[in-house]
């Protein structure tokens, strides 16, 4: 059976990572979207998991997520213990693209995708790959399968606060330093962090209201145990 049997694709597709500075940007209420996110990644809408990981080294705690989850989980292989588990199609994405360059999860989602001809857009949020190994090694290869995927006549849409297909200058027309010696490089830029540490202080302070709203629940049910009720 192919894995286009398997699991279905809607004709936008949605990528989502972990990183906060654009992930928060990720438009989750639209239905329009098949919703694929990395491992036990939790929000509050996804459709498809990836954890290309080998079992062995997979994360107690932050894994144990994929079997309560009853989403499809793409993997190295089927596992019997994981019944929602799919092996992922090497060989159909080595057919299609003859390639034999993954160095990121993110790299064999986009492989993945390309498998599926019905799909015309797919955005990325939460992935910037700017940490020393993502630059490096992960950034190249998922930029690449991005291209791949654009000279398909699928649309890539990556939010401005992402570092992905972007440089810091244009060779040959900029310098390279013009953009750290301009005053308002820095005057931008901080505006955007203070910006964006307004919004997840925000995002802290609406958790905290939500745990003690759980707090509550809990020394609730606890008077529940002991034989009073909640209006005591």
């Amino acid at each position: 059976m192919k894995i286009q049997d398997k699991i279905k694709l809607k004709k936008k597709v949605m990528i989502l990572g972990s990183s906060y500075n654009t992930l928060k940007d990720a438009p989750l209420d639209n239905e329009d979207y098949t919703v694929i996110a990395l491992s036990a990644f939790q929000t509050k809408r996804v459709d498809l998991y990836f954890e290309m990981h080998d079992k062995k080294v997979w994360r107690k705690g932050t894994n144990d997520y994929l079997y309560s989850c009853n989403k499809p989980v793409i993997c190295q292989k089927q596992y019997g213990d994981l019944p929602k588990s799919i092996e992922f199609p090497f060989v159909e994405c080595f057919d299609a693209i003859s390639l034999n360059y993954y160095t990121s999860s993110i790299a064999y989602i986009l492989a993945f995708i390309f498998l599926y001809n019905e799909v015309e857009e797919v955005s990325l949020y939460g992935i910037d790959l700017t940490d020393d190994e993502e630059y490096q090694n992960q950034r190249p290869c998922a930029e690449y399968l991005l291209g791949l995927l654009q000279g398909k006549g699928i649309k890539i849409v990556i939010p401005d606060k992402s570092a992905l297909l972007k440089s810091s200058f244009l060779y040959g027309y900029q310098q390279k330093q013009e953009q750290f010696l301009n005053l308002k490089y820095f005057e931008d830029r901080q505006r955007k962090l203070l910006q964006e540490r307004k919004e997840v202080q925000a995002y802290i302070k609406q958790l905290e209201g939500s745990i003690k709203e759980n707090e509550q629940h809990i020394a609730n049910y606890k008077k529940i145990e002991r034989g009073g009720s909640f209006l005591e």
